[in-house]
Order: C-alpha cells, then structure tokens, then sequence
C-alpha cells in the first residue's frame, strides 16, 4: 500500500484537490452556514467565515485528508471529502463527505466519491473503503449505493446529529466489488 497523499484529482466536471485555507469564504456561502446542510452532521453550522476558517486550519493541522470539491466550470469549492481511520493492516479507511444545497441531486458527489473510490483502490491500494450515515439522510445512502457500497449494518441509536438521535447506517465496498472482473491478493 501506498502512502495517502492528498493530490489533484480530476473527472469530468470537478476537481478534487488539497483543501487551503483560502477556501473559506466558498465553503461558509455554499454549505458550512446551512442549518438544513447541516441537518445529519455532527457539526452545527458555523456562524461567521472566520468560524469556517479556524475548522479548515485544524483540517490542515490534523492532516485528515481532506479534498476540495471544486467546479471546473466555475472553480468554486461546493464540498468536500475526506478519509479518515486509515488503517495499513487492514487496508481500509473510511469517506466522509458534505456538499452545498444548491448542488444536491445533480450527480455531483457521485461523481467526486466514485473519483476518489479508484484512487483509493488503484492506486492507493486499499481493499475495503467504508461510510455510514444518519439513516434518514436517504440523499446520502443513495451516494453510497450507487458508488457500488453495501449496506452492512444499522446499528440503533447509535449517532446523534443536529436531527437528533437516529441510527447509523454502515455501507462498505471491497476493491473486488468495484473490479469484480480482476483477482487481487
């Protein structure tokens, strides 16, 4: 396995790239601020650009892989999306993702989480990714399902986000799920 390194990564309409401090501004005016963005995250939503930056740097510091989703068309962040608990003896780790309102239902985090799933697995090479959200953000599960993850397990209860307390969907995929025609070791 590879060492992770946060580096550009391209698809048709987006641009996957290291976050920066200076993203800031675009990520507190397309989702940071946004209380029904928010509504199945851990965090609540920020109340000022300076807010967004202070989290942003601590990213940064914490080095917790974090990509800008970014536009091509409009170089503009909409999101981001991270892995974290990276694990050598295992190789797996785990995706986690937010994306601005206005962005929704247009393919757009697919797009970036399916990017990211072949670099994780083709060159990274990691076996097992994972991602779990609160069961009733439906929007985010599909994104899971249609990058080819399966759902796991539900556990009870068990997550609180600004909804409330609801329980954890748990999705996984493996490289040979995303490549059934290839044999890996």
């Amino acid at each position: 396995m590879q060492d992770f390194i946060v580096q550009t990564l391209e698809t048709e309409r987006l641009i996957l790239r290291p976050l920066q401090s200076s993203d800031a501004p675009c990520i507190y005016k397309h989702f940071a601020n946004d209380a029904k963005v928010t509504q199945h995250l851990t965090w609540q939503p920020h109340a000022n650009v300076q807010e967004t930056q202070q989290t942003i740097q601590k990213w940064i510091d914490n080095q917790t892989n974090t990509f800008a989703i970014e536009l091509k068309s409009t170089h503009e962040v909409i999101g981001t999306i991270n892995t974290a608990h990276l694990d050598e003896r295992t190789k797996s780790c785990e995706i986690g993702y937010v994306i601005g309102r206005q962005y929704w239902n247009q393919g757009y985090m697919t797009e970036a989480f399916s990017r990211l799933l072949d670099y994780l697995f083709d060159e990274v090479g990691l076996n097992r990714v994972r991602a779990d959200c609160d069961a009733r953000n439906k929007a985010s599960s599909a994104v899971m399902k249609k990058c080819g993850l399966r759902l796991e397990a539900c556990k009870r209860q068990d997550v609180w986000t600004n909804a409330g307390i609801g329980d954890r969907e748990i999705y996984a995929i493996l490289k040979m799920d995303r490549h059934p025609h290839h044999f890996y070791s």
